[in-house]
């Protein structure tokens, strides 16, 4: 795997692929995130590596929410960024599940939440509970449903210290 200086890099040529308030980079099975703050506020992304140690804690027992793999600051100026390197969420975001415009297709969409197993709802509370002590943002963007029998199942981004 690459180092993060080395995907930092690898941003100078690639879009945002966020629809977010933070500026993110996909890559084939991690993701790079850019939060920015002024430094006479505060760290950007204050307890981001409280919040990366936790979230390797739960992870390491099953919890599914992705590894993070490595946090760089950089100070420019008056502005701080905090990159963070973590794994792609597996499957769908509840976006692509809640958003599309013709109702039919959306209906077809919910149909495989709807068809979901129990057992995948079952981990995602048992998963909620276990995250629960982090600043959740349980919103569309944040969850993502994988059908796949074998690794599916939701997932759950976006943590923060609370």
């Amino acid at each position: 795997m690459k180092s993060i200086d080395e995907y930092i890099q690898e941003t100078a040529n690639m879009e945002n692929t966020s629809d977010g308030g933070s500026p993110a980079y996909h890559f084939d099975d991690v993701c790079l995130i850019k939060y920015q703050g002024s430094i006479k506020y505060g760290h950007a992304r204050q307890g981001a590596e409280l919040v990366a140690r936790k979230a390797n804690e739960k992870n390491a027992i099953g919890v599914r929410t992705p590894a993070h793999l490595g946090i760089k600051r950089v100070i420019d100026g008056e502005k701080e960024i905090c990159w963070v390197l973590q794994e792609r969420a597996k499957g769908k975001s509840f976006s692509e599940y809640c958003d599309n415009q013709d109702k039919k297709v959306q209906l077809n969409i919910q149909l495989r939440l709807a068809n979901a197993p129990d057992a995948h709802y079952e981990k995602l509370v048992s998963d909620v509970c276990e995250l629960f002590n982090f600043g959740l943002e349980l919103k569309p963007k944040n969850m993502f449903y994988n059908e796949n029998v074998q690794d599916g199942g939701f997932t759950i981004i976006d943590l923060l210290r609370k």
